[in-house]
């Protein structure tokens, strides 16, 4: 089935839910419940427009950020990687997400992320859209991320683009800009930039790993034995061999 025929049917699903669920936070900021990362944002994230995420290969936590934020919106779609990882459900529902209303996409190329992000963002349905988008040629890139810019900004949607660090150097196509810098095992640097303007450039975040791990979120954490056991029975049902977790940083410590 086609991402446009997924969206489309998670649109009209969604629709009376949305209908409803609309708040006196339609304006203004997301959150995300780092304490550190919202006093740097000067409260969150926009809610409409978009946020570049520039994170390296490791990954340095920017799952457990994006949780605190998405947890606010009504609902999301999810443009995954091509790789075939899955989601870790108990971490979305740690956070209060009801997976209900979120809708997973994973696009076989580059350019087709692309193409489910806009069509995420101007369906309408979604208050927000978080997808990993890999670099495409420079004047492409480029093309694609302000329609991105456009098509959130119009809908009034929140887009949070998850790309690689190496894309740094180019000019910050939207709202918001973070970067991910690793220091050492104990020490995360995070950067952010608005409107080509260094936000607290004086006071850079440092934070311990530990900060970006979902058992810092005071939720209910999901039981590790029950986890463990749903995973192996999944091993045996499973039509293809089962994928590791989209989000490492989110699995508890077995």
């Amino acid at each position: 089935m086609s991402i446009s025929i997924h969206l489309s049917a998670f649109a009209a699903k969604g629709r009376a839910i949305f209908s409803a669920s609309k708040s006196s936070e339609a304006k203004g900021l997301l959150a995300c419940g780092i304490r550190e990362i919202d006093d740097l944002l000067e409260g969150g994230f926009p809610k409409a427009g978009l946020t570049e995420i520039m994170v390296p290969a490791s990954r340095r936590g920017e799952v457990r950020m994006l949780l605190g934020a998405v947890s606010h919106a009504a609902s999301a779609v999810w443009v995954l990687p091509e790789r075939g990882f899955e989601p870790f459900l108990s971490a979305f529902e740690a956070f209060g997400i009801d997976m209900s209303r979120e809708l997973f996409v994973v696009p076989p190329t580059a350019e087709e992320a692309f193409d489910a992000a806009e069509l995420a963002l101007s369906s309408g349905e979604a208050e927000a859209v978080v997808a990993w988008l890999p670099a495409l040629s420079p004047s492409r890139d480029r093309i694609r991320m302000r329609r991105l810019q456009l098509a959130a900004q119009t809908h009034g949607a929140a887009l949070f683009a998850i790309r690689p660090a190496a894309l740094a150097c180019l000019a910050p196509e939207g709202n918001l800009r973070l970067l991910f810098l690793p220091q050492d095992a104990q020490t995360i640097r995070i950067r952010a930039i608005r409107n080509n303007v260094f936000l607290n450039t004086a006071k850079e975040i440092l934070l311990n790993p530990s900060k970006l791990a979902v058992g810092s979120q005071p939720a209910n954490v999901p039981d590790r034995q029950a986890l463990k056991d749903e995973r192996s029975e999944r091993n045996k049902t499973a039509s293809r061999p089962f994928q590791p977790s989209l989000f490492p940083e989110a699995l508890p410590a077995l």
